[in-house]
Protein backbone atom coordinates (compact mmCIF):
# COMPACT_ATOMS: atom_id res chain seq x y z
CA UNK A 1 0.00 0.00 0.00
CA UNK A 2 1.49 3.18 -1.12
CA UNK A 3 0.88 6.48 0.72
CA UNK A 4 1.09 9.88 -1.78
CA UNK A 5 2.74 12.80 -0.62
CA UNK A 6 -1.25 14.19 -0.39
CA UNK A 7 -2.03 12.18 2.11
CA UNK A 8 1.24 12.81 4.36
CA UNK A 9 0.59 16.21 4.05
CA UNK A 10 -3.24 16.46 4.58
CA UNK A 11 -2.02 14.40 7.91
CA UNK A 12 0.58 16.70 8.81
CA UNK A 13 -2.47 19.66 8.36
CA UNK A 14 -4.76 17.99 10.44
CA UNK A 15 -2.23 17.19 13.49
CA UNK A 16 -1.42 20.62 13.51
CA UNK A 17 -4.80 22.05 12.91
CA UNK A 18 -5.39 19.57 16.40
CA UNK A 19 -2.41 20.72 18.16
CA UNK A 20 -3.63 24.04 17.45
CA UNK A 21 -6.92 23.86 18.85
CA UNK A 22 -6.30 21.47 21.74
CA UNK A 23 -3.94 24.78 22.81
CA UNK A 24 -1.44 21.99 23.85
CA UNK A 25 1.18 24.10 21.67
CA UNK A 26 0.22 27.36 24.12
CA UNK A 27 0.19 25.19 27.22
CA UNK A 28 4.07 23.79 26.02
CA UNK A 29 5.10 27.40 25.27
CA UNK A 30 3.85 28.40 28.82
CA UNK A 31 5.24 25.80 30.75
CA UNK A 32 8.81 26.37 28.84
CA UNK A 33 8.41 29.88 29.71
CA UNK A 34 7.42 29.08 33.18
CA UNK A 35 10.46 26.58 33.55
CA UNK A 36 13.10 29.84 31.66
CA UNK A 37 11.70 32.28 34.76
CA UNK A 38 12.14 29.83 37.72
CA UNK A 39 15.67 28.99 36.43
CA UNK A 40 16.35 32.57 36.33
CA UNK A 41 14.52 33.27 40.13
CA UNK A 42 17.30 30.51 41.36
CA UNK A 43 20.08 31.30 39.77
CA UNK A 44 19.77 35.21 41.48
CA UNK A 45 19.01 33.65 44.38
CA UNK A 46 22.56 31.19 44.15
CA UNK A 47 24.12 34.50 43.25
CA UNK A 48 22.52 36.43 45.83
CA UNK A 49 23.74 33.54 48.65
CA UNK A 50 27.10 32.69 47.36
CA UNK A 51 28.07 36.63 47.80
CA UNK A 52 26.36 36.64 51.07
CA UNK A 53 28.86 33.82 52.42
CA UNK A 54 31.49 35.35 50.58
CA UNK A 55 31.01 38.69 52.37
CA UNK A 56 29.91 37.65 55.67
CA UNK A 57 33.85 35.41 55.59
CA UNK A 58 31.98 32.62 56.95
CA UNK A 59 34.12 29.90 55.03
CA UNK A 60 37.20 31.66 56.33
CA UNK A 61 36.15 31.54 60.02
CA UNK A 62 35.11 27.93 58.91
CA UNK A 63 38.43 27.21 57.97
CA UNK A 64 39.82 29.46 61.17
CA UNK A 65 37.95 27.30 62.99
CA UNK A 66 39.22 23.68 61.27
CA UNK A 67 42.84 24.40 61.97
CA UNK A 68 43.15 25.39 65.24
CA UNK A 69 40.98 22.19 66.06
CA UNK A 70 43.62 20.53 64.23
CA UNK A 71 46.28 22.10 65.91
CA UNK A 72 44.61 21.51 69.42
CA UNK A 73 44.38 17.61 68.65
CA UNK A 74 47.94 17.39 67.69
CA UNK A 75 48.46 19.26 70.96
CA UNK A 76 46.74 16.53 72.50
CA UNK A 77 48.13 13.79 70.51
CA UNK A 78 51.63 14.73 71.84
CA UNK A 79 50.25 15.19 75.41
CA UNK A 80 48.88 11.40 75.34
CA UNK A 81 52.08 10.31 73.83
CA UNK A 82 54.29 12.21 76.58
CA UNK A 83 52.46 10.40 79.30
CA UNK A 84 52.32 7.24 77.82
CA UNK A 85 56.00 7.07 77.82
CA UNK A 86 56.30 8.22 81.13
CA UNK A 87 53.86 5.51 82.54
CA UNK A 88 56.74 2.49 82.39
CA UNK A 89 59.26 4.53 84.33
CA UNK A 90 56.81 5.67 86.95
CA UNK A 91 54.91 2.65 87.40
CA UNK A 92 57.77 0.36 88.99
CA UNK A 93 58.45 3.32 91.52
CA UNK A 94 54.54 3.48 92.21
CA UNK A 95 54.15 -0.14 92.70
CA UNK A 96 57.21 -0.60 95.01
CA UNK A 97 56.10 2.27 97.30
CA UNK A 98 52.56 0.55 97.36
CA UNK A 99 54.23 -2.36 98.35
CA UNK A 100 56.30 -1.26 101.02
CA UNK A 101 52.90 0.70 102.34
CA UNK A 102 51.65 -2.13 102.54
CA UNK A 103 53.82 -4.28 104.44
CA UNK A 104 54.04 -1.19 106.82
CA UNK A 105 50.28 -1.05 107.28
CA UNK A 106 49.85 -5.13 107.46
CA UNK A 107 52.84 -5.09 110.29
CA UNK A 108 51.14 -2.01 112.06
CA UNK A 109 47.87 -3.94 112.09
CA UNK A 110 49.47 -7.30 113.66
CA UNK A 111 50.93 -5.12 115.94
CA UNK A 112 47.17 -3.56 117.32
CA UNK A 113 45.95 -6.64 117.14
CA UNK A 114 48.22 -8.34 119.35
CA UNK A 115 47.78 -5.55 121.75
CA UNK A 116 43.90 -5.25 121.59
CA UNK A 117 44.04 -8.90 122.51
CA UNK A 118 46.28 -8.76 125.34
CA UNK A 119 44.33 -5.46 126.72
CA UNK A 120 41.20 -7.35 126.54
CA UNK A 121 42.68 -10.27 128.60
CA UNK A 122 44.00 -8.35 131.11
CA UNK A 123 40.89 -6.55 130.73
CA UNK A 124 38.90 -9.94 131.31
CA UNK A 125 41.35 -11.09 134.34
CA UNK A 126 40.59 -7.43 136.23
CA UNK A 127 36.48 -8.37 135.30
CA UNK A 128 36.86 -12.17 136.87
CA UNK A 129 39.20 -10.95 140.09
CA UNK A 130 36.91 -8.45 140.74
CA UNK A 131 33.72 -10.18 140.46
CA UNK A 132 35.43 -13.11 142.82
CA UNK A 133 36.59 -10.22 145.16
CA UNK A 134 32.91 -8.91 145.11
CA UNK A 135 31.35 -12.90 145.55
CA UNK A 136 33.84 -13.63 148.68
CA UNK A 137 32.87 -10.14 150.41
CA UNK A 138 29.04 -11.44 149.92
CA UNK A 139 29.88 -14.79 151.20
CA UNK A 140 31.69 -13.31 154.75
Amino acid sequence: MKISIREVSSSARKAVKTFRESGAVTELAEAVRDAAIATRDTTKDINYTAKEVRDSHIVADTASAVEETATAADETLHAVEDTARQLPRAAPRTSRTLRKGAKKVSRKTATVKLQAKKTAKRGARRIKRGTSQIKRKKSK
